[in-house]
């Protein structure tokens, strides 16, 4: 008699199923840019026919998740490191000009919330919190700006840009994670509360221009080495984004003692 604890276990998964499954898999780096995917390795995987497996790949390659080249198989989607890169830029303007609205407009509200989350990011860090744990403590610290400003429907635009940027995040976090690194983050994110509760909106642009990007700085020549095979080459080569991340960079440095004019940030 066949045990019917072992044939509960070995029911199908949907089709829905499997593609939550295979798409988290992608985003969190499970699955690595370039890799080869297989129909019968995912049909033994989740115990079903090629069909449902075909249907999932069909809907990921649409989402741009996955590449399907004829005669040569299917690979989970390179990550457009100069895409990335151009979202940043826009997050950052974003940022900063919400952070100022904060600024013009203190919430006590806001302001205890970011502070319990700074102390979650703390005892994480002592308690060597996962890495896939901090990225969501670092991404809510953001989030809670943009929702006090009704901004969280353009926060949620710009996280749903996950087939580029989010990999390229989680990618840093998993290359250059240790606890000095998420230390020097929590250092940040507390800099940036400073700025934010005591009126420095001076400050901000260099501020936030340099923590977004402090990624491409961390990993510097891992990813024209280490990590050279995730990325597709399109308009930029992967020297030339450093070289013009640095530049910008070099640019609000020497704007961040000037006062700026709310005008000249983008609005939102």
């Amino acid at each position: 008699m066949q045990d019917i604890f072992e044939q509960s276990a070995l029911s199908n998964f949907t089709t829905d199923e499997i593609y939550q499954i295979l798409r988290k898999d992608i985003l969190t780096l499970k699955l690595s840019p370039g890799m080869l995917l297989s129909e019968n390795q995912m049909s033994q995987r989740f115990n079903t026919s090629r069909t449902p497996v075909r249907n999932v790949f069909a809907r990921l390659h649409r989402d741009g998740l996955i590449v399907i080249q004829p005669k040569k198989g299917t690979f989970v989607s390179p990550i457009d490191l100069d895409m990335a890169s151009q979202i940043i830029f826009m997050r950052a303007l974003i940022e900063i000009t919400v952070m100022k609205q904060v600024i013009r407009h203190p919430d006590q509200v806001l302001f205890q919330k970011l502070e319990e989350n700074l102390k979650y990011q703390k005892e994480g860090i002592d308690n060597n919190i996962s890495c896939e744990e901090y990225f969501k403590l670092d991404s809510y610290f953001h989030e809670l700006s943009m929702i006090a400003c009704n901004k969280q429907k353009l926060w949620q635009i710009i996280q749903n840009m996950d087939v580029h940027y989010s990999r390229y995040r989680l990618l840093d976090y998993h290359s250059m994670y240790n606890n000095e690194v998420l230390l020097n983050l929590y250092q940040e994110h507390e800099q940036l509360y400073q700025y934010i509760t005591t009126g420095a909106s001076e400050k901000l642009r260099f501020a936030v221009f340099s923590h977004l990007y402090g990624g491409f700085l961390r990993m510097g020549t891992k990813l024209q080495n280490e990590y050279a095979s995730y990325f597709v080459q399109s308009g930029h080569t992967i020297e030339e984004i450093l070289i013009e991340i640095k530049l910008t960079l070099k640019e609000n440095r020497q704007t961040k003692s000037k006062p700026e004019k709310d005008n000249n940030i983008v609005t939102v």
